[in-house]
């Protein structure tokens, strides 16, 4: 699939900060510590949040606004 150059600039600073998002969550809750991992929508809430927040590192998604339905069902 080829995608378009901001699509491909969305989805990779999705990567990058699901992947940090992923690895920090891991530090806080160890696999024994029985906290289930979040639900997609609060991923994604939480990924956007954090994209907001370091607009220099993830300028193209800092810019995406979030589906507000979708994130109060998170």
């Amino acid at each position: 699939m080829i995608l378009g150059k901001r699509t491909a600039k969305l989805v990779r600073e999705a990567i990058v900060l699901g992947h940090v998002h992923g690895v920090l969550w891991g530090q806080a809750f160890p696999r024994n510590s029985g906290e289930p991992y979040p639900g997609d929508s609060a991923v994604v809430a939480g990924v956007l949040r954090a994209a907001k927040s370091h607009r220099d590192l993830y300028p193209t998604l800092a810019q995406v606004q979030p589906d507000t339905e979708e994130a109060d069902r998170g």
